[in-house]
């Protein structure tokens, strides 16, 4: 990561919690997010520059988990966290050989802002950890780990439901095994992956002036 990438994202923080404070003082009040959600996820693309031939990566499977935000009075902009688990069968190839396939659990974590228009919203994230711990097969109990960034589409089609669509791109570098029980650099696993997500957005209204007695 550059210095200019840090100096972008600290001052697009900064910016929104500017914007964020001097909306709930003028009103008196915050908006807080409790989203529970589940939906489906597949692979795109994924690859690991292995020797002599790369390894290709493919997989599919069910997501489930819930964001927890902090939004302005017109729930316009918010600030949050996300966590996802993932349950998917991950099918692995490696030039002509057969395709070794396991269970996996993929768990992402992520910081998100939420962006809200009328019935339509995005929500850019960075995903700060994701592990993919497999669960059966060669690579029994060792785990995968990295980071990466993704962007999501969504439409509220009820009050309290909203059906979104992400794109998330991941890098995994380091790996734990389990028959050492040691960490080690992994050859870099570029992953691209698409979910389809039903999430049930709630709005809690909480006047903090009130309950300080402003």
């Amino acid at each position: 990561m550059t210095i200019h990438t840090v100096k972008f994202r600290h001052f697009f923080i900064f910016s929104f919690l500017i914007l964020f404070g001097s909306q709930a003082l003028a009103s008196g009040y915050i908006n807080f997010l409790i989203e529970p959600n589940v939906g489906y996820q597949m692979s795109l693309s994924g690859e690991q520059a292995t020797q002599p031939d790369s390894t290709e990566h493919d997989y599919a499977g069910l997501t489930y988990g819930a964001s927890i935000a902090m939004a302005t009075p017109s729930k316009s902009f918010g600030l949050g966290g996300e966590y996802l688990l993932g349950l998917i069968d991950l099918e692995s190839k490696t030039g002509g050989a057969a395709a070794n396939v396991d269970t996996a659990n993929k768990v992402d974590g992520s910081i998100i802002i939420l962006f809200n228009a009328g019935r339509f919203r995005i929500i850019p994230k960075y995903i700060f950890s994701s592990e993919m711990q497999f669960s059966s097969g060669a690579n029994e109990d060792d785990k995968y780990s990295g980071k990466g960034f993704g962007m999501k589409l969504g439409v509220h089609v009820f009050k309290y439901m909203s059906v979104d669509i992400s794109y998330n791109t991941l890098k995994y570098k380091e790996q734990y095994s389990a028959t050492t029980e040691l960490t080690t650099s992994l050859e870099e696993v570029k992953l691209n992956e698409v979910m389809l997500v039903v999430a049930m957005p709630l709005y809690i209204n909480m006047g903090f002036l009130k309950i300080f007695d402003f």
